[in-house]
């Protein structure tokens, strides 16, 4: 991650990232519904520092811009804070996490300096993200405002929806579980067996009867799979991950 010390003209493809990441946010913004927009490019492409400078470019040019930056850890929302704060009024931005609260434990303060060198100075309450156009916090404080359904701050700004926000590094958003083509196949019939029974709603049936269509074509092409014909698979379908080193979502 670029401190912005000392200034350096960025490269080609920094500069590519960087548009690359303005495009993806002119989207974001103009969704009527928020939906996920994914930038990647390797570790050092630069867009962490270039999504900081977006964010401080809009906030101080349009003093109704809200925005946030989600992070995946406490180290790298403390990072994001003090670039940031840099650049925009800090009384428009605010950082929370475990170690950012009022009253935050003076061990894990501690710790994280002994650990990382880490040292938090300011500190702030949790009703602050409601009334800050710009925020910092954790994936899981973003994570469980939308599981609980609750307004924490996060996605909203004195209870409208933000302009933009920006999910650094993937999201843990589902579990994945492997199965046997059998176990799909008893999924099926269970939902199946759904369709004849009293309760089901008209609107239910239609979305079970969908699913279990899905569902069996998995099912049926998972019987098809060899090791052999694994190399026949699609590309996005097994190593996508591999070639996205680093990804950032925007919605």
């Amino acid at each position: 991650m670029s401190d912005f010390s000392p200034p350096r003209v960025s490269t080609s493809f920094e500069r590519k990232v960087g548009a690359s990441l303005c495009k993806a946010s002119e989207l974001a913004m103009s969704d009527k519904l928020p939906k996920f927009r994914l930038v990647s490019a390797p570790t050092g492409g630069s867009k962490t520092t270039s999504s900081i400078a977006l964010l401080a470019m809009l906030a101080n040019e349009d003093k109704g811009f809200t925005g946030g930056y989600i992070c995946r850890t406490i180290e790298e929302c403390e990072y994001v804070y003090r670039q940031l704060k840099r650049l925009v009024d800090p009384s428009v931005l605010v950082v929370y996490t475990s170690l950012h609260k009022h009253k935050a434990s003076p061990v894990m303060l501690m710790e994280k300096k002994k650990e990382h060198g880490l040292e938090i100075h300011d500190h702030f309450d949790s009703m602050d993200l409601h009334k800050s156009r710009l925020i910092i916090t954790t994936h899981s404080r973003w994570k469980k405002e939308y599981e609980d359904e609750v307004d924490l701050g996060v996605r909203k700004y004195k209870g409208s929806q933000r302009n933009l926000m920006i999910i650094d590094e993937e999201p843990e958003l589902f579990s994945i579980f492997p199965c046997l083509p059998y176990e799909v196949g008893e999924l099926v019939d269970r939902l199946s067996g759904l369709l004849h029974q009293e309760e089901v709603l008209p609107k239910d049936t239609k979305v079970i009867h969908k699913f279990t269509t899905v569902l069996r074509s998995h099912s049926q092409r998972m019987e098809t799979i060899t090791d052999g014909s694994i190399e026949k698979l699609p590309t996005y379908q097994w190593i996508w991950w591999r070639i996205m080193s680093t990804k950032m979502y925007l919605r």
